[in-house]
């Protein structure tokens, strides 16, 4: 019979032990794993329990570049050890070798004509060349370099290089006889003078030998450029206009009268 009471006392005090946290279990630290991919494809934050190893995930894909692997540290020197235990969050940088290179064609303004891609070492005694630019008053001559035999392990920039173009400016009076020819380059200052003929006025330059078109050229344009003056025979009323122009204090005018014996 005692023996029944000390069982069942026992069993009563390990049930209300059971009840008790004497032995409390202690929660593991969890550390956050972030990948940086660097212009890659996005990898998801992993979280990893303190001192655990963790695998390393799907490498990221980049277009034109080729992944060489994850580095601790963001001027990638450290490549990470995925068999080592986590002690803190961790942030992983990708680094990439690129695999592919460009050429690009450039024009006289900086805007880019052409890109074509290629693999490191490719044969670019095919490669696309664009069709001759145009330009303004300039004539294309050539590229300013030559595209190596296979693709260098580094981006290639060529530039149009061009050749201003030059006109005939001809210059004529109102009868349509030549005053005066020469070459100018395209956007050359043409400079006019106002012609002074004595008893004539200027009245102005003009696109036509008809003399309606008034036209006041300051660069030479992208074209042979005729220019025609025009003038008028000076009149009484022209000094009677000059001297309504000027100040009362500046006009002197004397009669004289001479009587001979």
């Amino acid at each position: 019979m005692k023996t029944i009471f000390k069982v069942v006392f026992l069993f009563s005090v390990l049930m209300v032990l059971s009840g008790c946290d004497l032995f409390p279990t202690v929660e593991e630290e969890v550390y956050i794993v972030s990948f940086n991919s660097n212009e890659g494809t996005n990898v998801a934050d992993i979280s990893v329990s303190e001192g655990k190893s963790f695998l390393e995930p799907t490498a990221p894909t980049r277009e034109r570049y080729s992944f060489a692997g994850w580095y601790s540290d963001s001027l990638l020197n450290n490549y990470y050890d995925f068999t080592q235990g986590v002690t803190g969050d961790v942030i992983l940088y990708a680094k990439w070798e690129q695999n592919q290179y460009s050429v690009s064609y450039i024009n006289y303004d900086d805007t880019v004509l052409q890109v074509e891609w290629y693999d490191l070492d490719e044969d670019l005694s095919g490669a696309l060349v664009p069709s001759d630019p145009e330009r303004e008053g300039y004539i294309f001559v050539e590229w300013n370099d030559e595209l190596p035999s296979t693709m260098p392990n580094h981006d290639i920039s060529i530039n149009a290089i061009y050749e201003v173009e030059q006109y005939t400016f001809t210059l004529f009076d109102e009868e349509g006889i030549v005053l005066e020819s020469k070459i100018l380059s395209y956007g050359e200052s043409l400079d006019l003078v106002e012609p002074v003929i004595d008893g004539y006025i200027f009245v102005g330059w003009y696109a036509d030998i008809d003399l309606i078109n008034e036209y006041i050229p300051s660069t030479m344009p992208d074209y042979d450029l005729n220019v025609y003056v025009k003038l008028r025979v000076e009149t009484h009323l022209d000094l009677i206009n000059v001297l309504d122009e000027l100040p009362e204090e500046d006009i002197t005018i004397s009669f004289w009268h001479v009587y001979g014996s």
